[in-house]
C-alpha cells in the first residue's frame, strides 16, 4: 500500500516571499512524502524577484511559481489540505476560510525579508536569512515525520505545538548554525577526523596566545623606552656649555630614533633657544634653575622646560 502524501499549505499575506520559499523548500526536502502549496490572504499577484533569486542560488526550482489567493484552496472540490502553516503574524491573525478536511494548523513567525530597507546586498541577506529559518524548521518537520511510525494518525505524527516549542528552545543553536551557513563556515567532521581537527585548532590557539603575549611584551618594552626621558638642569647656559651640548645631543638622538627630521637643527640655534628660554623663565617665574626634559610621547619627541622650585 502506497504511503499517504500529505498536502501542506503555507500562508502569508502577500504570497510573494516567505510562503513561496517554504513551498519550494518542503517540496525539495519532502522527497515525495509532502506536497507543498502556498497562498496569501491578500496576494500581491507577483512573486518577489529576490525570492526567486534566493531559491535559484540554492539550486531549487522556480518554474511555475505564482502569487495566489487562499480562496483557491477553500473552494468546493479543492484538494484537501492536511496541514496549514502561517509564516507571518498578520496572516495568522486574520479570519481564515473554512478549510475542507479539518487540517492541522501551526504558526511559524518569520521576519518579512521584503520589509527590509537599504542596499540590495542587505535585502538579499534578509531573504537568505528567512530561507535558512524556513529550511531549519522544515528539516525538523521532515525529520520528525520520518521518526514516527507509519500507522500513527496525522495529528499525532505532527505535534506542531511541540515542534514550535522545540524550535524556541534551540533557537540559539539554529541561529549559530545559520550564521555559519551564511558565512560559508559550515563544517562536518566525525570520529578521528574531528579529534584531529580539534587538536589542530587547540595548537593554533596556543600559537595565537603566544604571539599575542610576545606582542604585548614588545609594546610594553616600547612604552618603557618611551617613558625614559633625558633630564638636565641649567641656570646659566652661557657658562654651562657641556650641559647644553648634552641636551642638544639627546634631543637630536631622540628625534632620529622617532624618525623625525633633524636636518634643520643647528647647534648654535639650539644654544640660543636654551639661553633665551632659561632667561625668560627666570624672569617671569622668579627662579634660578630650569630643568629641560627630552621625552617621546606616542612616537613624538617633545622638549620641555620646567621651573625648579
Amino acid at each position: 500500500m502506497a504511503e499517504k502524501v500529505y498536502n501542506v499549505l503555507f500562508l502569508c499575506t502577500g504570497n510573494s516571499a516567505r510562503s513561496i520559499m517554504a513551498e519550494v523548500i518542503l517540496n525539495h526536502l519532502g522527497h515525495g512524502r509532502f506536497k507543498a502549496h502556498s497562498a496569501g490572504s491578500h496576494p500581491n499577484g507577483k512573486v518577489n524577484p529576490l525570492s526567486l533569486e534566493t531559491l535559484a542560488s540554492a539550486g531549487l526550482p522556480t518554474r511555475n511559481l505564482r502569487s495566489k489567493s487562499w480562496d483557491e484552496f477553500a473552494r468546493p472540490g479543492a484538494e484537501p489540505i492536511d496541514l496549514i502553516v502561517t509564516v507571518c503574524d498578520s496572516a495568522a491573525a486574520e479570519v481564515c476560510p473554512v478549510w475542507p478536511g479539518k487540517p492541522t494548523t501551526a504558526h511559524w513567525g518569520v521576519a518579512d525579508p521584503a520589509a527590509v530597507e537599504g542596499s540590495e546586498e542587505k535585502k538579499r541577506a534578509a531573504f537568505r536569512s528567512a530561507a535558512d529559518v524556513l529550511r531549519r524548521r522544515i528539516e525538523l518537520l521532515v525529520k520528525r515525520y520520518g521518526e514516527r511510525g507509519g500507522d500513527m494518525k496525522f495529528g499525532q505524527r505532527f505535534r506542531f505545538n511541540n515542534l514550535t516549542q522545540t524550535y524556541a528552545k534551540y533557537k540559539d543553536v539554529f541561529r549559530k548554525r545559520m550564521a555559519k551557513h551564511e558565512e560559508g563556515k559550515v563544517e562536518r567532521h566525525f570520529g578521528a577526523a574531528a579529534k584531529a581537527i580539534e587538536a589542530e585548532r587547540a595548537r593554533a590557539q596556543r600559537g595565537t596566545n603566544r604571539k599575542e603575549a610576545e606582542e604585548a611584551a614588545a609594546n610594553a618594552a616600547g612604552a618603557a623606552a618611551e617613558a625614559k626621558a633625558f633630564r638636565i638642569v641649567c641656570s646659566e647656559p652661557e657658562r654651562e656649555a657641556d650641559k647644553v651640548d648634552q641636551l642638544f645631543e639627546a634631543f637630536v638622538q631622540a628625534k632620529q630614533k622617532a624618525g623625525e627630521e633633524t636636518s634643520k637643527l643647528t647647534k648654535s640655534g639650539f644654544n640660543e633657544f636654551v639661553r633665551k628660554k632659561t632667561k625668560d623663565l627666570q624672569t617671569s617665574k622668579n627662579c634660578r634653575d630650569v630643568e629641560y626634559v627630552v621625552e617621546t610621547v606616542h612616537g613624538q619627541v617633545k622638549l620641555k622646560a620646567l621651573v625648579k622650585s
